[in-house]
């Protein structure tokens, strides 16, 4: 992922549940893994990443 947009910072929180993972950005939260029921692929990521850097 740094590779592909090496001004991102991030960081590992752990959520209030075990099978909780969640992708925030400024504090936005722009996946969850209980809503979407799967994990993001790489791709996902960085594309989520892209749009909240335009």
């Amino acid at each position: 992922m740094k590779e592909n947009l090496p001004e991102i910072e991030a960081e590992i929180i752990a959520g209030e549940q075990k099978s909780e993972f969640a992708i925030l950005i400024n504090d936005t939260q722009v996946f969850s893994r209980l809503e979407e029921r799967r994990f993001p692929e790489l791709d996902d990521v960085l594309e989520l990443c892209s749009k909240e850097r335009a």
